[in-house]
């Protein structure tokens, strides 16, 4: 486990402890950073989790598992579900680390932050990294680094 959090720290360093931030390479650093973050949760849940298939595995009938659960329903504590539209199944608790999205700290409002980041990278090509990073939600304020 300690080798898991090493590689995320070793991410973290490598990436934004540079002299200067190359916004070119940011969207795959963030990336990175949020998978190693992700695959270190996972760690964790297989450690809680292990006597426990359903929660770790799935059943391969209504949920998925943790190990196949995106980073923020993980930080939620909250199980895949094979259809997530489907409402008659209920939710499964799985809390892998103590986590809210009450912002009720500071680590708190990182992770949320993070995660906001990395599915705002995914879906939207077109923002510079700036103006994604800033939180700006307008297109129109975007500004591209020379």
């Amino acid at each position: 486990m300690s080798q898991a959090l090493k590689g995320v720290e070793a991410r973290f360093w490598k990436h934004f402890a540079a002299p200067a931030l190359d916004t070119h390479k940011l969207p795959s650093a963030l990336e990175d950073l949020a998978t190693g973050f992700e695959s270190y949760l996972k760690k964790i849940a297989v450690l809680r989790y292990e006597c426990d298939t359903v929660k770790l595995h799935g059943d391969g009938i209504n949920y998925l598992g943790l190990l196949h659960t995106t980073l923020g329903p993980l930080l939620e504590g909250k199980v895949a579900k094979v259809n997530p539209r489907d409402t008659s199944i209920p939710i499964l608790n799985a809390p892998v680390v103590t986590f809210t999205y009450r912002r009720s700290n500071i680590r708190e409002t990182i992770y949320d932050r993070v995660r906001i980041l990395r599915n705002e990278i995914h879906e939207a090509s077109q923002k510079s990294v700036v103006a994604l990073l800033r939180g700006d939600r307008d297109p129109s304020s975007q500004q591209v680094l020379e």
